[in-house]
């Protein structure tokens, strides 16, 4: 694009504006290439419109045998562990939630069962909150037993406590029946502490800053004592991350 000044002008003015509205992460290295595009406002896909004109943030994983991929997968899991989301919250304000976004097919009394799992991590300024939405197709087949393995695929995969999740209550989980499809969905408190992992709230954080042109040096150490004063703001104890849950009964969600 940067060999034709018609294409770069024709993708800056089109097609930047409508890639930066929606950030799939795909592995860890792109969400440091983030950061980089955002702290410095240059780049040749995104040109300057990462943050302000992000509005999600997703992760895909197709937990198929054959499609799963270890980078992906990885980057999930380093996500779902994060002690906090401040460096989330702090350069996108304007996206609501982190999205994971689970797909197979569920083996259950010699039937193939197509499962989505959706979670919703808040990154607003209240108390944390992930929503998690099941989808399954609506069969007679279909028991509480059949999720059961289901949750077994997400724990075996890193999702922490995710069992509990619908075992406490069972059906009172089951939001309703439409298109054929069966929808489920319960709320869970994130407990969130200090710490980091691979300095990604930190990278995340000193993006939003911007660069550091004047006194730059200075200006570097300052923000990451602002950075280090915020994670103080939250508790030290280690404990799991999602602890507290509570039923959600609202209206049905599409997921």
């Amino acid at each position: 694009m940067t060999t034709c000044p018609r294409i770069n002008r024709t993708w800056k003015a089109v097609y930047a504006p409508i890639a930066s509205q929606d950030i799939y992460i795909t592995k860890l290295a792109y969400i440091y290439y983030l950061s980089d595009i955002a702290q410095f406002r240059k780049s040749i896909i995104y040109h300057d419109f990462i943050p302000r004109l992000t509005r999600t943030i997703t992760c895909f994983i197709d937990l198929q045998k054959t499609a799963m991929e270890t980078a992906v997968k990885r980057v999930c899991h380093t996500l779902l562990y994060l002690p906090n989301v401040i460096g989330f919250r702090t350069l996108f304000p304007l996206v609501p939630h982190i999205s994971f976004v689970f797909r197979w097919t569920g083996v259950a009394r010699n039937c193939d069962i197509p499962i989505r799992v959706r979670l919703h991590w808040h990154l607003s300024r209240t108390p944390g909150r992930l929503d998690v939405y099941i989808v399954v197709k609506d069969s007679r087949r279909v028991r509480y037993s059949t999720l059961l393995p289901s949750m077994e695929t997400l724990r075996q995969f890193g999702v922490p406590n995710f069992e509990s999740l619908f075992q406490t209550r069972g059906w009172k989980n089951y939001s309703g029946t439409t298109d054929g499809f069966r929808y489920f969905h319960r709320i869970a408190k994130v407990y969130q502490q200090q710490g980091d992992i691979r300095d990604i709230n930190q990278r995340l954080w000193m993006a939003s800053k911007g660069p550091s042109r004047r006194l730059g040096c200075l200006t570097s150490l300052f923000n990451f004592l602002e950075y280090q004063r915020v994670q103080q703001s939250f508790p030290s104890d280690r404990l799991p991350p999602w602890r507290s849950y509570n039923t959600s009964y609202g209206e049905l969600t599409q997921v």
